[in-house]
């Protein structure tokens, strides 16, 4: 999990108080290295924490993107570090190139030569052999990647000179922060909430071209999608150690308050979601809470309150859940995760909506044969 940041602005913003301050607000996704980008070629990259790395960097830009790592691929050092990059391009990415090895392979008998050990940076050297050594165009290396690569990637890839942030996902999160005079692309609302509260949230598999001005948003086919602005609710304020040493104990002693707010939520902010969850449980004939780690905890608690009502559930550990048998057309799966980025998640949703998709269709060929009654799909909250 990492994370990223992109900004692309009419009028010139600072680098420092501007990009890395909105990345610094995701600095809980990584915390390994750090680095940034602008269109005009200048790259600083830096292994440790965001706020001494700021303490050195000036200038300003148009457009400009960021990133701060949790190391996966290579390790914990500068050249590791993103952005990483090409001739003419630079890239940020979250997530992980399964077939990266395979890529790098054929990319260095072409001639390119690699400076990490990371599997991010062939994304760079892709779009440099596909661009610039192939005479394409970035939308159509773009749509290329989407189809060639596997694995899960946020990526935002900046050409240097151009006005733009090429922005394309696939398992990993990324929005699209709308505000006055400026676009934000990141892997978190958290990053911009503090400015606007509109925002895009990307489908697997889409990209945009995120210009000064406007953004254009397409399917993996080329076709331009249609998407409006979400006016979300955000009350967090920028989280900072206060009086404490660290964060740990920070959030040890915060519990109670924490746990108030809580509950005071569920009688107001809250209250519509958890009467809308009542009617999905009341509903469904079996609930599945699927989870991990300290959620597997909160998982536990809410499978025995259900269970003390009479109601069919059980706990999975989110890695355990292949159980096609006991999964079906009436059931309500609640998947709960601090980020939903882990791929043991990611995969157990897929199966429910495998699931779903499959009965809908045994469903239709059944229509008027009496093989299967058509019913509401297997349900998936998170």
């Amino acid at each position: 999990m990492c994370g990223i940041i992109g900004l692309v602005s009419k009028k010139e913003f600072s680098i420092k108080n501007d990009l890395l301050l909105r990345l610094k607000r995701l600095e809980y996704r990584g915390y390994d290295s750090v680095g940034y980008a602008t269109n005009t070629g200048i790259i600083e990259k830096k292994k440790g924490q965001i706020t001494e790395f700021m303490k050195n960097i000036k200038g300003n830009a148009k457009v400009a993107i960021a990133h701060t790592r949790w190391a996966t691929h290579g390790g914990v050092n500068k050249k590791n570090a993103h952005p990483h990059y090409s001739e003419h391009f630079m890239i940020v990415h979250n997530g992980i190139i399964e077939n990266f090895d395979k890529i790098k392979k054929r990319l260095a008998n072409k001639g390119h030569k690699f400076n990490s050990d990371t599997d991010s940076e062939i994304i760079a050297h892709y779009f440099e052999q596909e661009c610039i050594k192939s005479n394409n165009t970035v939308e159509s290396t773009i749509r290329k990647f989407i189809k060639n690569i596997k694995g899960t990637f946020a990526v935002l890839l900046i050409k240097k000179g151009d006005n733009k942030i090429y922005a394309f996902k696939r398992e990993s999160p990324l929005v699209l922060g709308i505000a006055k005079r400026r676009l934000y692309l990141a892997s978190d609302i958290y990053a911009f909430s503090d400015k606007t509260n509109n925002a895009i949230f990307f489908e697997d598999d889409e990209y945009a071209i995120v210009c000064q001005d406007k953004y254009v948003i397409y399917n993996k086919n080329g076709r331009r999608v249609s998407k409006k602005a979400i006016e979300f609710k955000w009350g967090q304020k920028e989280s900072n150690k206060k009086k404490y040493p660290h964060y740990m104990i920070k959030e040890i002693k915060e519990e109670p308050i924490v746990a108030e707010h809580l509950l005071h939520s569920l009688r107001t902010d809250q209250k519509t979601s958890l009467i809308n969850l009542k009617k999905a449980i009341n509903k469904a004939k079996r609930v599945f809470f699927i989870a991990a780690g300290t959620s597997f905890n909160a998982a536990m608690v809410g499978n025995h309150f259900l269970n003390q009502f009479g109601i069919k559930s059980s706990c999975w550990i989110a890695s355990e859940f292949d159980v096609p048998r006991q999964v079906n057309r009436n059931s309500l799966i609640i998947v709960i995760s601090q980020s939903g980025e882990t791929m043991d998640y990611i995969e157990a949703i897929k199966f429910a909506k495998q699931k779903s998709e499959i009965i809908q269709w045994a469903s239709k060929v059944g229509e008027g044969r009496n093989r299967l009654s058509a019913s509401c799909p297997t349900n998936s909250m998170v």
